[in-house]
């Protein structure tokens, strides 16, 4: 079902109707990346590294901002003309805000402990 709505929002793009079509995507995807997490850890296929889940919620708090940055900086030092390069820009700006994240993380967890578990809810 995910496949067949993204191949057709791609084709129907500029569509008046395009947005719920995209938002449709987006809540499938989601729902669907949920699943085949959950179904994979549950059966013993995929283990989860501790560090990676307890600094997830550090980085969904902290992520807003410094993404705003990363993208402005990035476009105006790259200026990207071609679809290939837009597309190395949507994907490498929210990986340097994530490994951004879990250096800064780590580094709150070596330095601050009992401030860290603060900020993170205790996590």
């Amino acid at each position: 079902m995910y496949i067949l709505i993204v191949a057709m929002a791609l084709y129907f793009a500029g569509a008046g109707w395009w947005s719920y079509l995209y938002c449709a995507g987006v809540v499938v995807g989601l729902v669907l990346a949920i699943t085949v997490s959950a179904y994979f850890i549950e059966s013993g296929k995929w283990h989860l590294n501790p560090f990676l889940t307890n600094g997830s919620f550090f980085i969904y708090a902290y992520h807003r901002l410094p993404l705003v940055f990363v993208i402005k900086i990035l476009f105006k030092w790259l200026h990207p003309r071609s679809d290939g390069a837009l597309l190395l820009l949507y994907l490498a700006c929210p990986a340097i805000v994530i490994l951004l994240g879990l250096l800064i993380y780590s580094l709150l967890r070596q330095w601050m402990p009992r401030f860290t578990a603060v900020i993170s809810g205790g996590r």
